[in-house]
């Protein structure tokens, strides 16, 4: 069997498409292809027939209308065609049993997707200025996917979001928080779902802290040679 193919999601920036390579770099460190998915509904199914594993990148926020909210003064970034894209991506990913690695805003889109609602703006939790540091703690459930990859009750992660789950979506589990009770990682309730999303960005931090955050590369690779 040859390397598994992980779709990687992008942003839209004016007449222009995007992705931090680091993304596709991690993929690729942890024995992946990385492919780039461009936001059309009717590629879809192809994309479903091509990929074996999804990783859904960070961005701007997700419209609050989605999930039923007014527009807070703070909520910014927000792109209606990249939710609708996204939104559709992961449920077809799930309904295939197809594994997904959601990060940051990917986490946030996976928690919508399944009717979960967002905070829509946390004071203190965006440290874009130490991107590539471990700025604060997380607790890890037992019995979680990502205690497996961590083997640690908690770990340490850097922090570059103002949002984070709130009402959680059908079929999703917490288990991960921060110390002041925010949603750091979920994970589907059912066995059989490969669904895991984290609020940091671990591929900014994988040249400082090395195999502690590749493991969760290294995850969804390893549940993608298994689809």
């Amino acid at each position: 069997m040859g390397k598994p193919i992980i779709g990687i999601t992008t942003h839209t920036s004016g007449d222009r498409y995007s992705l931090d390579k680091r993304y596709a770099g991690a993929v690729s460190a942890s024995g992946g292809v990385p492919f780039v998915l461009l936001p059309y509904m009717d590629c879809i199914k192809p994309y479903m027939d091509i990929i074996d594993g999804l990783l859904l990148s960070g961005g701007g926020d997700v419209c609050p209308e989605l999930y039923g909210e007014a527009l807070h003064e703070k909520t910014g970034g927000v792109d209606k065609e990249r939710d609708a894209f996204e939104i559709e991506l992961i449920l077809c990913a799930m309904k295939k049993n197809i594994p997904a690695l959601c990060i940051c805003r990917g986490m946030q889109v996976l928690n919508v997707a399944c009717g979960g609602s967002l905070i829509q703006h946390i004071a203190g939790h965006d440290k874009e200025d130490e991107q590539h540091m471990g700025t604060h703690e997380v607790n890890i459930k037992n019995g979680s996917a990502l205690r497996n990859i961590f083997n640690k009750d908690i770990i340490k992660v850097n922090s570059l979001h103002h949002q984070a789950a709130g009402r959680l979506g059908k079929g999703l589990v917490v288990v991960a928080e921060s110390g002041d009770g925010i949603c750091e990682a979920l994970e589907g309730r059912d066995v059989s779902d490969k669904s895991l999303g984290v609020q940091w960005h671990p591929e900014l931090m994988a040249g400082v802290w090395g195999v502690s955050q590749s493991g969760l590369f290294d995850w969804l690779i390893a549940h993608a040679c298994k689809n």
